[in-house]
């Protein structure tokens, strides 16, 4: 829910801006995540350690002494990173941002992690002692005043966007704060903060920081590229492609959720013969779901950026294009890496992402001021994406083969794109053939909706067992996950 909020901004802020108005916007944002990241030092990190073990132990004391440690901790690094932002020299920032507002807005998107920061230590407890609704409503609650303000704003300016970011931060906090002091006694309990207890917070938070840090910024270096070497139109325009194709992982995440702790309870019981058919059955049957809205996004890409952002965003069809493709794999690694954290591989997991990553910043670097020649940069960072993305995924597979001794279904795999590629064509000859573009996509739809099925029934794709079995594993094994970064 939190996710289609957030792509509802985009939509609607892409309408309310103009390309280098949103463009700008969202260079910032990006930027502000990373100092989000380095200035807690990990220590959040810590709230989740620690707090489930004292809450076993009845130790309230020690739950109240972490908070407090936590939040006294985040406000001077807060103070800190302020201050250095407030004083850094604003022609730099203007340089590199594009604006002259560049600073102003980098300032107002600041306080909106700032205020956030205090949330998430307050998340952190809610999670810890499992009350998940609480924990769960942190981003909805402020995306939806973000949305709603956004809605029934008028000429909105990309600083007046950044401050109502704040807002919503500000309301949400305040939600958290009195539900916090509902759900603990805070002020009953004393406060014992010893020095032995703030190194071991330090120790075990700091690697985190270290490679959380990491794995965000390799994760954003394509805007912070596409900033430094392109006009702010291209940033925008690479900015509604994203969000557009990261959709199709809302089917991958479900089946790596399960995946991580059924494969390390199957491990464990030397059952690799079952992992390997399971992950098998799931990796078939996610491109069985993926590839009816691949084939979608292909054939009608620019209608659907023309309609859900405006016509300025319409010339990036081709980088939805690509970038849909390699979501496809980066759908299927996301599993196999949570089998490889089951079986406890994931050192060898995190190498072949880092490494990944690496090389996604290289071509990146080499590839957005070739394509910028021809204004197209963002499909030069695109293009890097793509290729990054299926040498993760061959890696993966690849470390799976060696480990467990997995053969990826490729049989399957290539009736599938066969099919693909004809659902395709077909709804290219359906563009040429009917001028009316409603109709096209009414007839591309029953196509979808009957020729799809029966051409599975026909190769003999998937059974009803098989379904079933995979609906069995999503709602039978109840699991908990780590929140995902946005």
């Amino acid at each position: 829910i939190s996710s289609l909020f957030g792509y509802l901004i985009r939509i609607f802020l892409a309408r309310k801006l103009s390309p280098q108005e949103f463009g700008l916007f969202f260079a910032i944002y990006n930027v502000i995540l990373l100092i989000g990241w380095i200035k807690g030092f990990g220590l959040n990190s810590a709230i989740g350690k620690y707090i489930p073990q004292y809450n076993i132990e009845k130790n309230n004391d020690g739950i109240k002494s972490i908070l407090i440690f936590v939040t006294v901790f985040t406000l001077l690094s807060n103070l800190l990173f302020l201050a250095i932002i407030y004083f850094f020299p604003a022609t730099i920032i203007t340089s590199y941002f594009q604006s002259d507002t560049a600073k102003s807005v980098l300032l107002a998107l600041f306080i909106y992690i700032f205020i956030d920061s205090f949330s998430n230590i307050i998340n952190g407890y809610f999670l810890s002692v499992y009350r998940f609704v609480l924990y769960s409503l942190k981003d909805i609650i402020i995306r939806v005043v973000v949305l709603l303000f956004i809605v029934f704003a008028t000429d909105l300016t990309v600083f007046e966007v950044a401050m109502i970011y704040a807002a919503g931060s500000l309301l949400n906090l305040l939600i958290n704060i009195v539900y916090f002091f509902k759900s603990f006694s805070f002020f009953q309990y004393k406060l014992k903060i010893s020095k032995e207890t703030s190194k071991e917070l330090f120790k075990f938070g700091l690697p985190l920081m270290i490679r959380d840090f990491f794995g965000v910024i390799m994760a954003r270096v394509d805007n912070l590229i596409l900033v430094f070497f392109r006009p702010l139109v291209e940033v925008g325009i690479y900015n509604v492609i994203l969000p557009t194709a990261d959709m199709l992982l809302i089917f991958s995440r479900p089946f790596a959720r399960i995946m991580f702790p059924l494969s390390s309870e199957l491990f464990s019981l030397n059952q690799c013969d079952k992992i390997n058919s399971l992950l098998q059955k799931i990796q078939k049957h996610l491109l069985l779901l993926l590839i009816p809205f691949l084939v979608t996004i292909i054939v009608f890409s620019g209608f659907i950026l023309k309609t859900l952002f405006g016509a300025e965003y319409e010339v990036g069809y081709i980088g939805l294009d690509l970038l849909t493709f390699g979501f496809l794999f980066n759908s299927l690694s996301m599993v196999g890496y949570s089998v490889l954290m089951g079986i406890g591989k994931q050192n060898s997991g995190a190498v072949a992402t880092i490494t990944s990553n690496i090389l996604n910043a290289i071509l990146t670097l080499l590839l957005v001021p070739y394509f910028g020649k021809f204004e197209l940069g963002y499909v030069g960072a695109i293009i890097g994406t793509v290729i990054s993305s299926i040498v993760l995924f061959f890696w993966i597979s690849s470390i799976l083969r060696k480990t467990i001794n997995y053969t990826f279904p490729i049989k399957h795999t290539l009736i599938l794109i066969s099919i693909g590629l004809f659902l395709t064509v077909i709804g290219f000859l359906l563009r040429v053939t009917f001028i009316h573009l409603y109709l096209q996509i009414i007839l591309f739809l029953i196509l979808l909706l009957f020729i799809y099925p029966l051409l599975l029934i026909l190769f003999r794709m998937t059974s009803l067992s098989e379904i079933k079995m995979i609906i069995s594993i999503i709602f039978k094994k109840k699991v908990d996950t780590p929140p995902t970064v946005e």
